[in-house]
């Protein structure tokens, strides 16, 4: 749970305006889980644990208490309307909840999403970091070229005349020739993913990207 709010929190949106999404939300369904969840509009994180709450709730959690709890194991949880408590071992943590409805991240959860890509989550980020060096600073813009059993990643900043290239092995069966990505994004996501490989669902060059640890739900 806490390793997952803190995943949540990195994905927050961080801006004072956007007031929906600058909190990490933890979704308690009533008899199976918890899902907790954090976006900027961007991307998007969600992690479902294992819990039996007494009823269904939707609650906003500030950062401070995710930095205060990160590192509890074991511990009991209280949530109501406005407020949230935690008990682990000699340690009880208090704090109000966000005042504010969170956003309907539901509409964008994959319904029908194949996925039809897999790779070792290193390879893949050692890709994005040599490419990112001379991606546009602004952007982050990379480029992912599908080929037989591999796959080639190149970005180019034209204002500064760079541009670089490199590929990994990837097991995928995507019906496109390339996509583009934001090189930053992806490296975020792929360092909060904590299996050695990943999947992914490239369903066209204009849809939205999934990704999970290979294994995970």
């Amino acid at each position: 749970f806490f390793y997952a709010l803190g995943n949540a929190s990195t994905c927050r949106n961080k801006e004072d305006l956007k007031v929906q999404m600058n909190m990490a939300c933890a979704d308690f369904k009533k008899k199976d889980s918890v899902s907790l969840v954090g976006t900027d509009a961007n991307y998007l994180y969600m992690k479902k644990v294992a819990a039996k709450p007494n009823k269904d709730a939707r609650i906003m959690i500030p950062e401070s208490f995710v930095q205060l709890t990160k590192t509890f194991q074991d511990a009991t949880i209280w949530a109501s309307e406005k407020w949230i408590k935690v008990e682990s071992g000699n340690k009880s943590i208090y704090s109000r909840l966000g005042e504010n409805k969170y956003v309907a991240y539901e509409m964008i959860l994959p319904k029908d999403a194949v996925y039809n890509f897999k790779a070792d989550k290193n390879d893949f980020k050692k890709a994005l970091q040599i490419v990112g060096v001379t991606s546009n600073t602004k952007t982050n813009m990379c480029e992912l070229t599908f080929k037989d059993g591999e796959v080639l990643i190149n970005s180019k900043d034209i204002d500064f005349e760079k541009e670089g290239e490199t590929k990994f092995s990837a097991e995928h069966s995507v019906d496109f020739q390339s996509i583009g990505i934001n090189g930053s994004f992806m490296l975020h996501l792929l360092n909060i993913i904590d299996t050695e490989e990943v999947e992914m669902a490239f369903a066209a060059p204009n849809r939205t990207i999934y990704i999970k640890a290979t294994g995970d739900d």
